[in-house]
């Protein structure tokens, strides 16, 4: 009987050898995938920084077409306004349609 424990104890121990093996070789296969996961991490940090840049950048043009169209609409209210006032009763002059040639 101690012949068989002593057979099945040899069994796992080449078992788990074998595992352990298997795992080491894995490991030395990763080692390249590690260093291309942190170049790619540092890629990725990378673009996500420029991605903001860019987000504010054209935050900060929106924000500045908003306040053009605001004071270009408050010029085009006083405009209309004064050729409503207008003594010499053009009506085109309003209309706001130009004919442009090129």
């Amino acid at each position: 009987m101690s012949e068989e424990l002593l057979n099945t104890l040899e069994e796992k121990v080449q078992n788990a050898v074998e595992m352990i093996e298997l795992l080491k070789s894995e490991l030395e296969d990763a080692g390249p995938l590690r260093a291309q996961i942190a170049e790619l991490t540092e890629e990725n940090n990378s673009l996500k920084e420029a991605r903001s840049q860019w987000e504010e950048k054209l935050t900060s043009l929106i924000g500045k077409f908003e306040q053009l169209e605001e004071t270009s609409g408050n010029d085009a209210d006083d405009d209309h306004d004064d050729i409503e006032s207008d003594d010499d009763g053009d009506s085109d002059a309003g209309s706001g349609e130009h004919s442009y040639s090129s």
